[in-house]
C-alpha cells in the first residue's frame, strides 16, 4: 500500500531554519521512512515556496515530487505534514488545513515566542503573524511535539487532548556519534554549545567559570561554540573578567563542523547547557552520546532529559553552577559517576528511535477513515477567468464553457471584468480572490490563464495558492514582458533554458516570435494541479522541457452554426445583402491582423489566384493596426491588387464577424511561429464548415479535419495559392462539408469538454 503525504518543505529552503535544529530534525525524520518495516510505502510530495532558495540536491532526494503550491483536488486523499507550523505563513496551505478528508499532522518545537513576547514579539507585525500561526495550529488532527514539556504547553494553550500528541524527541545526528564507540580522554576545558540568542544564557556559565579560582589554577578553559556577534563576544569577555576570570581561558568557537564539534564533546571535561528555555536540548543528547558529562539548567525541556537533580541548576545561580563544574572537572571519580548515570540518555534519541515513534503514529493517522462522501452531491467548482464583454477570445471561450459546466456542477465564478456576464446556471461571485482557493466548500478550483493583461489576478493567485489551470496560450512571452516585468521574464526564461537570457533576447523574441526559444509556462506548470492545455504539441513541450505532466483537452469551437445558417441558399442570400457577386471568390483571414499570421503571403497568394483568372477578393476579418494598414495598402498598390483587399481599422461586431464566416468561400489561417500555438479563428472556420488553408503545425495543434488543407510550415505564397485552387477545383467553396463538420462537432463540443474537464480536476 502506498500512502501519499504532502509535506511543507519550506523550512528546508529557508536559510534561517535549513541548517539549524528544525531542518536537521525534519531531515532525520524523512530519511527514516526508507527504514520502516515492509507492508506500506510512502509517496512524499514537498510543497515549496518559489520566493525562497531552492532545495539542496540532498534535500530534493528526500521527496518523490516537488510542488510550488499546496492545491489538491478534493478527490485526491493524502496525509498532510507541517514541518514547522509556527515559522512560515499558513495561508498557502490553508486549503489542505480546512479539508475534512485529509488527516493533518504538525511537528511542534516550542512556544518560546509566546512565553517570552517582549524578546520575540516586540512588533505588532510579529504578534499578528505569531497569533495567526497559533490559530491555524488548532486545525491539526495530530501533533508531534519534540519534548514532553512542549506537549504540555500545547495542551495548555490549545486545549489539545494528550491522545493527539506523540512526543518524538530529536535525534542526534549520526555524524556526531563517536566512531566505533571510542572515547577520547578529557582535555581540560568546559564546553558550552549555544548561539547569539540571549535565552541561551551563556552569562551564567561565564560568571561561574570566571569566578572559580580553582578552575583557573588548573588551567581549565571555557569554550563557547556557536555564532556570537563581535559586540556580544566583547560583552561576554567583559563579564568574564569582572568575575575574576583570566582572558586567555575564555575562547569562542564560531563555526564548527560536525567532526570538530564531536571532537569537542569527547575532549571536554563537561558540557554546560545553561538555556533559560528550550523546546528540546540537542547539546545534552549530543554530549551524552560522546561520553561527556552534562550540567544543565533546570528549564523543563532539559530537566526531563536528566534523571539526577544534582546535574541541574537554576539558570541564574552561577555559584551553584561553579561548584558543580569544579566537582566534575577537578574530581575524576565524580565526573565518571555523572557520565555513567547519563550514559544511556542519548539512546532514546537515535534516528531509529525517533523515526520509529514518528512514522508509527503517522501510519495510524493515515489509517483513519475519511468522512463519508454524500452520494449524489454535485461538484462545487470555483472558476476564475475574464468574461465578456472583455475583448478576449479566452473570455468568450470561458463563457461558452460555463453553461455546460453549470449544468453538471455548482459553479461560482470569480472575474474582474467590468459588467461581466455569465450564462444561466453559473453564479458570479466577485473579483478573483484567495477565497476561491482557500474556502473548503469548493471541490476544485479552475484558473484560466492567457497571454494578456486580463489574467493578472488569476495568475498571481495561482502562483501563491495553486489550482487546476487552463493554459489557453502556448506561449506567455507578452504576459511576462508587458504585464509582469522584463526582469521577471529574463529570470523565468533563464531558468527554462538553463542559460542567461538578456533584454536583447526578449526584444528579438517580441519582434519575431519565430525566434522564440522559451514558452514561459514553467511557473504555471509548477503551480497548476493539473495544468490543462489544448494542444498535444504544448503537452509534449511541457513534459519534455520541464519534466512536468499535464492534461490535454481538445480545443472546442465556441461559435455554433446551424446547418441552415451555412446552407447554400442562406449563403447566397447573405452574399447578395453584402453586394458580393455570385462568381466572386471570397478569401478571408480571421482574427487580429499581425505579421505572425503571414499577411504578406496571403496578399501574394491573392495576386497569384487572380493571375490564374479567378475573380478573387481577400478580406482581413479583424482589426488591423494603422501602421499595418498603411504597409498593406502600399504593398497591394505596388502589385496591382489594392482594390481586391479589404481591411478594417476597428473591432468588428459579432454579427459582422459571423457574417464573413458564412459568406466567405475559403479561409486562410496561417502562423509563422510554431511551438504548439492554437487559433480560435480556425475553430470558427471548422464550426462553420468553411474550407480553410492552414500551415501544418497549426492544423495539427488544433487537430483540424480534412477540409482544413495543410501547407508546409515554411509558408510559401505559391503553395497557399495552389491549396486555394484545389479547394475551388473540388467544389468545397460552394458546397460546404457539413457531414464531416457534424462528425467533428459530435466529438468536439462543450458538453464533452466539460465532462473531460471535471474528470481531470478530480470531480468526475
Amino acid at each position: 500500500m502506498t500512502i501519499r503525504m504532502i509535506v511543507d518543505g519550506r523550512c528546508l529552503q529557508d536559510p534561517n531554519y535549513a541548517i539549524r535544529g528544525v531542518g536537521q530534525h525534519v531531515r532525520a525524520l524523512l530519511r527514516y521512512r526508507h527504514r520502516q518495516p515492509m507492508g506500506s510505502s510512502w509517496h512524499l510530495t514537498a510543497v515549496l515556496d518559489r520566493e525562497l532558495p531552492p532545495l539542496s540536491r540532498a534535500d530534493e532526494e528526500l521527496f518523490d515530487q516537488l510542488r510550488m503550491t499546496a492545491y489538491l483536488p478534493s478527490a485526491q486523499r493524502s496525509v498532510f505534514l507541517s514541518t514547522s507550523p509556527m515559522t512560515h505563513s499558513p495561508l498557502p496551505l490553508a486549503r489542505l488545513l480546512m479539508r475534512p478528508d485529509i488527516p493533518r499532522a504538525a511537528i511542534v518545537y516550542d512556544f518560546i515566542p509566546h512565553d517570552m513576547p517582549q524578546q520575540y514579539l516586540s512588533s505588532q507585525k510579529a504578534r499578528i503573524s505569531y497569533t495567526t500561526c497559533l490559530t491555524w495550529l488548532r486545525r491539526f488532527d495530530h501533533y508531534f511535539p519534540i519534548s514532553h514539556y512542549t506537549s504540555t504547553r500545547l495542551q495548555e494553550l490549545l486545549n489539545v487532548d494528550s491522545r493527539r500528541c506523540t512526543v518524538t524527541g530529536v535525534s542526534v545526528r549520526e555524524s556526531l556519534l563517536p566512531a566505533n564507540g571510542t572515547m577520547t580522554p578529557p582535555d581540560g576545558f568546559v564546553l558550552v554549545v549555544g548561539g547569539g540568542d540571549p535565552r541561551k544564557n551563556p552569562e551564567v556559565a561565564i560568571a561561574a567559570h570566571g569566578g572559580s579560582s580553582r578552575l583557573a589554577a588548573a588551567g581549565i578553559r571555557l569554550l563557547i561554540a556557536g555564532a556570537y556577534p563581535e559586540d556580544m563576544q566583547r560583552s561576554l569577555r567583559g563579564l568574564h573578567e569582572r568575575a575574576g576570570g583570566r582572558p586567555e581561558l575564555l575562547q569562542f568557537l564560531p563555526k564548527l563542523s560536525d567532526e570538530e564539534l564531536r571532537a569537542c564533546y569527547t575532549a571536554a571535561v563537561c558540557t554546560v547547557a545553561p538555556s533559560r528555555i528550550e523546546g528540546f536540548s540537542i547539546p545534552i543528547v549530543e554530549a551524552t552520546a560522546n561520553g561527556c558529562p552534562v550540567l544543565a539548567s533546570n528549564c523543563a525541556a532539559q530537566a526531563e532529559l536528566l534523571d539526577d537533580p544534582k546535574d541541574l541548576f537554576d539558570p541564574d545561580d552561577s555559584a551553584t553552577l561553579r561548584r558543580r563544574i569544579e566537582a566534575v572537572a577537578l574530581n575524576p571519580p565524580e565526573r565518571e559517576r555523572v557520565r555513567r548515570v547519563q550514559a544511556d540518555t542519548w539512546r532514546r534519541f537515535t534516528e531509529k528511535e525517533v523515526g520509529r515513534r514518528f512514522w508509527g503514529a503517522m501510519l495510524d493517522l493515515a489509517a483513519v477513515p475519511a468522512p463519508a462522501v454524500l452520494r449524489g452531491n454535485r461538484p462545487r467548482i470555483a472558476f476564475l477567468s475574464p468574461l465578456p464583454p472583455a475583448p478576449s477570445g479566452v473570455a468568450d471561450y470561458s463563457f461558452a464553457t460555463l453553461g455546460p459546466l453549470a449544468a453538471r456542477a455548482d459553479v461560482e465564478v470569480f472575474s474582474d471584468t467590468p459588467d461581466a456576464r455569465v450564462p444561466e446556471g453559473a453564479r458570479l461571485v466577485g473579483e478573483p480572490s484567495a477565497l476561491a482557493h482557500l474556502h473548503p466548500r469548493f471541490d476544485a478550483v479552475v484558473s484560466v490563464i492567457g497571454n494578456s493583461p486580463f489574467h493578472l489576478k488569476e495568475f498571481d493567485l495561482l502562483m501563491r495558492y495553486g489550482s487546476a489551470a487552463i493554459a489557453h496560450d502556448a506561449r506567455m512571452l507578452d504576459f511576462y514582458c508587458d504585464v509582469l516585468s522584463a526582469e521577471r521574464a529574463s529570470a523565468v526564461a533563464s531558468d527554462e533554458l538553463g542559460r542567461s537570457v538578456q533584454q536583447e533576447d526578449l526584444n528579438r523574441w517580441m519582434q519575431d516570435p519565430c525566434t522564440l526559444e522559451a514558452l514561459f509556462l514553467k511557473e504555471i506548470a509548477e503551480a497548476a494541479h493539473p495544468l490543462i492545455v489544448h494542444s498535444p504539441i504544448s503537452a509534449q513541450y511541457v513534459e519534455g522541457r520541464y519534466n512536468l505532466s499535464c492534461k490535454v483537452l481538445p480545443f472546442v469551437p465556441y461559435r455554433n452554426f446551424a446547418a441552415q445558417e451555412i446552407s447554400a441558399p442562406a449563403r447566397s442570400a447573405l452574399r447578395r445583402r453584402l453586394d458580393i457577386p455570385d462568381e466572386q471568390l471570397i478569401i478571408a483571414s480571421f482574427g487580429v491582423v499581425d505579421p505572425v499570421k503571414a499577411f504578406e503571403e496571403c496578399v501574394w497568394a491573392l495576386e497569384m489566384i487572380r493571375a490564374w483568372n479567378m475573380n478573387a477578393r481577400l478580406i482581413f476579418v479583424g482589426k488591423t493596426r494603422k501602421a499595418l494598414v498603411k504597409f498593406i495598402r502600399k504593398e497591394t498598390r505596388t502589385i496591382g491588387i489594392e482594390n481586391y483587399v479589404t481591411l478594417y481599422d476597428r473591432e468588428l461586431s459579432e454579427d459582422e464577424y459571423r457574417s464573413w464566416l458564412v459568406a466567405a468561400d475559403v479561409a486562410l489561417q496561417l502562423r509563422t511561429y510554431q511551438l504548439g500555438g492554437l487559433s480560435g479563428a480556425i475553430l470558427d472556420c471548422i464550426s462553420a464548415a468553411l474550407p480553410t488553408v492552414a500551415n501544418a503545425h497549426l492544423a495539427e495543434a488544433c487537430d483540424a479535419p480534412s477540409y482544413v488543407r495543410r501547407v508546409p510550415d515554411g509558408i510559401s505564397a505559391v503553395l497557399v495559392a495552389e491549396a486555394i485552387a484545389s479547394i475551388v477545383a473540388d467544389g468545397l467553396h460552394r458546397n460546404r462539408p457539413l457531414k464531416e463538420r457534424d462528425a467533428v462537432l459530435e466529438l468536439r463540443n462543450f458538453a464533452t469538454y466539460v465532462d473531460q474537464l471535471l474528470a481531470v480536476v478530480g470531480c468526475a
